[in-house]
Formats: C-alpha cells, structure tokens, sequence
C-alpha cells in the first residue's frame, strides 16, 4: 500500500503541478525498495522510479510515525472502507483529522514510544 500511495500522490502532484515536492513516509521497507532491484513489486518501483525522476527526483525522507500523524491516520480511515483500491482525493482535509492538523500546527512534540532492553 505504501508503495502505491507513493505512485498516486506522485502522480498527483506532476498532474496538478504541485512541485518542488517534499516526500516523507514512515515506511523503511518503501525507501529500501526504491533502492533496490529484483523484488516482488519491481514493475510498481519502476513506475514510482520514472514519476520521481520526471518530479525532479525530490529527496525522500524517513520520518517516525508521530511526525507522520495525518497520514497515519488517513490510513487507518481507508482500511476501515469498503471502497479498497477506489483512490481518494480529498480537496480540504477530512473532519476527522482536524485534531491532529491542529496538533501539528502547534507544533506539539509527543513522546516516542520503544522498547527498552535492560540486561543489568
């Protein structure tokens, strides 16, 4: 799925002109894959590959998933629908995430939560 939001949003954006862009996911393993040959999904990264270039090859970053809360929460909603596969494009953002849009504005930190190995 990572893998396809990154195509349609690329896509997107070169459709409506929307560039320079800045792309951040949370998603490693999508990163990894941009880097690499010979997977599962090789004609997907191909594609995503030949969108980056023509969007001037914008930098992608690695974010944790408590900056990335918006999408995060966009993606909770859509494996909740029953239109799976149907592109959404949302011209404002959805009521249902205000709060994390005014979270963010703010500028609000929160905590990062991991395990803790402890061997003393």
């Amino acid at each position: 799925m990572e893998i396809l939001a990154l195509f349609h949003g690329v896509k997107l954006a070169l459709t409506k002109k929307l560039l320079p862009l800045v792309i951040e996911t949370d998603c490693l393993e999508l990163l990894n894959l941009l880097k690499s040959n010979n997977c599962l999904y090789q004609n997907l990264i191909d594609n995503c590959r030949y969108l980056l270039r023509m969007a001037n090859d914008p930098h992608l970053d690695h974010i944790f998933r408590e900056a990335n809360g918006v999408a995060d929460l966009l993606a909770k909603n859509g494996c909740s629908l029953d239109t799976f596969c149907n592109l959404q494009i949302f011209v404002v953002p959805p009521v249902f995430t205000f709060h994390v849009l005014k979270r963010d504005s703010l500028g609000t930190m929160w905590p990062r939560l991991s395990s803790c190995c402890n061997n003393s």
